[in-house]
């Protein structure tokens, strides 16, 4: 008789009990079982979190060895599981007969989950993303036989003061930079393909929903600020108010030299060994009992990054940050204490609801980065550096005296960026010359012959985090909005008012994701967002134009 090998029978056995073990998918019938379904989830999902924040933690502080492979193979388990996201999708369909918001919203925030993990836990896209990054971080360009990286043509772009050596180091750059187009664009039409299966026209519209950002609104606030900030085209009438005067720059190789900030006040008044007691000051002074907070921190010189590590929130909450001189520095460490500071705060019993920020769609980083915006600015407030430093109002007056043409013209440049991405994320397969042009002529008060070639400039941030140029501008413009609420609250004691910390919690930290972060908005300052408290901090007049063109 002819016998099998031993093997044949393990590999058969093996076959059977995986067929068997497809064939068994979750079920929930009921509205205790959909609650029972989701607990265990979210208990799995929170250990993944933690894992991968201690990871994180432990790869910054070396106080442990990394282990990101298990770790992302922990969240990948869970949101590539196509089971468990049809029965999210069946229920959230059928949310609206629940009558139950709470377990609406864990839906809907679930929903978004499944389809931000499993765009960042595919590992074509992974691969893609490293591999195109790699390339652009090895760029070196060759400037009058000297090879220089990308950092250090920025650098001479801020600081060299003729336009035309400047435009010699932008030519170079663009050129060296147009080496790897062919591998960004085929990234773009990869992350595009990955959107439209998940019902969305391209990668940037996927991005916006993920971050509840109501696309029309932001292109209708976008377009309006550009007119308003943008050097007039013609001479205004006489009976006519213009709302900005015109900018020094005149070419994209300008933008960098121009919006560069005056220098900091002297560093003087912001030494690293009082950077913890200057910041505990200012907590205690606005409630906050620093020695209540509940938030690890790791201190050291300048071999240690700003970071937020959410362990478990609220109760284990860790940060990084530099102890360093000077006045950016220590806005930078107040940022990251105000994302400690939301963790730490945060009152919600389900951890999806609980803005761990692992997984795009389960948290609000326009809003989140808001918070830390308004924290970072306090170091560039009056009113606080008269109160916790001993700046001189000569120094104050010179250091305001040249802080907000720079801002505009960043503005600008940031907006151009921004619909340059956009546009290109349309379509991949455009004329990016064309584009490219339209987008100088559009936003830079410069006209380019057409003889003259204009090659697509690919900003590192596309490279690095695409899809997300939007953010640097939405978090300016709640920053404001944020620190322009808090004045109408509290006038001149908002640093010093004990009630302070009371409404931070209540307004801006305790809900974590209970609610859409427009609403938290609406809580704190009475309207969802609205670009008229940033104009009005650099300078523009009549930003109320903008006040019917809240982003949602």
């Amino acid at each position: 008789m002819y016998r099998f090998p031993k093997s044949i029978f393990f590999i058969l056995s093996a076959i059977f009990i995986l067929s068997c073990s497809r064939e068994i998918k979750p079920r929930v019938e009921s509205k205790d079982g959909l609650y029972l379904f989701l607990d265990t989830l979210e208990q799995r999902y929170e250990v993944a979190c933690s894992e991968m924040e201690l990871t994180r933690w432990n790869s910054v502080t070396k106080e442990a060895p990394p282990d990101f492979i298990s770790t992302r193979e922990m969240l990948a388990q869970i949101f590539l599981d196509t089971s468990v996201r049809n029965i999210i999708s069946e229920w959230r369909g059928r949310s609206g007969s629940l009558a139950d918001k709470p377990l609406a919203r864990r839906l809907e925030l679930w929903h978004r989950a499944f389809i931000g993990g499993s765009i960042e836990y595919d590992d074509e896209i992974i691969s893609a993303k490293i591999n195109l990054v790699q390339k652009y971080s090895r760029i070196k360009i060759n400037v009058n036989g000297e090879e220089l990286s990308g950092e250090e043509i920025l650098g001479l772009l801020q600081t060299e003061k003729k336009s035309k050596k400047r435009k010699i180091y932008w030519q170079a750059y663009i050129q060296e930079n147009s080496k790897y187009f062919d591998e960004y664009r085929k990234t773009v039409q990869l992350l595009n393909t990955k959107a439209l299966a998940k019902g969305f026209p391209n990668y940037y519209s996927l991005v916006l929903y993920l971050n509840g950002i109501d696309e029309g609104k932001l292109l209708n606030t976008f377009e309006i600020l550009k007119e308003i900030v943008s050097p007039p085209k013609e001479k205004p009438s006489s009976n006519s108010k213009r709302k900005h005067k015109s900018n020094k720059t005149n070419a994209p190789w300008d933008v960098e030299y121009y919006s560069q900030m005056a220098k900091q006040l002297p560093e003087k008044y912001f030494r690293a060994d009082s950077l913890i007691a200057t910041m505990n000051r200012y907590f205690d002074s606005t409630g906050f009992s620093p020695d209540s907070i509940r938030i690890l921190s790791r201190a050291k010189n300048n071999q240690i990054t700003d970071d937020c590590f959410r362990v478990a929130i609220p109760k284990d909450i860790r940060i990084t940050f530099p102890l360093l001189s000077g006045q950016q520095n220590y806005a930078n460490v107040f940022a990251i204490y105000a994302h400690g500071l939301k963790a730490a705060f945060t009152r919600v019993d389900f951890p999806i609801l609980k803005s761990y920020t692992i997984v795009p769609g389960t948290f609000s980083p326009v809003y989140d980065d808001g918070i830390a915006r308004m924290m970072h600015d306090l170091l560039f407030d009056s009113l606080w550096l008269r109160t916790f430093t001993k700046v001189k109002e000569k120094e104050l007056r010179q250091f305001y005296s040249k802080r907000n043409e720079p801002q505009v013209v960043k503005l600008i440049q940031e907006m151009k960026n921004f619909e340059t991405e956009y546009e290109f994320f349309k379509n991949p397969i455009l004329n990016t010359d064309s584009l490219e042009r339209s987008m100088i002529e559009k936003y830079y008060d410069i006209r380019i012959d057409s003889g003259t070639s204009t090659p697509f400039e690919i900003n590192p941030m596309f490279v690095a985090k695409p899809g997300t140029f939007y953010k640097t501008i939405v978090t300016k413009l709640i920053a404001a909005q944020l620190e322009e609420a808090l004045f109408n609250k509290f006038g001149a004691r908002k640093h010093t008012d004990s009630l302070v910390a009371i409404w931070m919690i209540d307004h801006l930290f305790s809900s974590g994701e209970k609610i859409e972060w427009q609403e938290r908005m609406r809580n704190a300052t009475g309207k969802s967002v609205d670009p008229g408290p940033f104009l009005r901090k650099i300078g523009i007049e009549h930003s109320t134009l903008l006040s019917n063109n809240n982003l949602k």
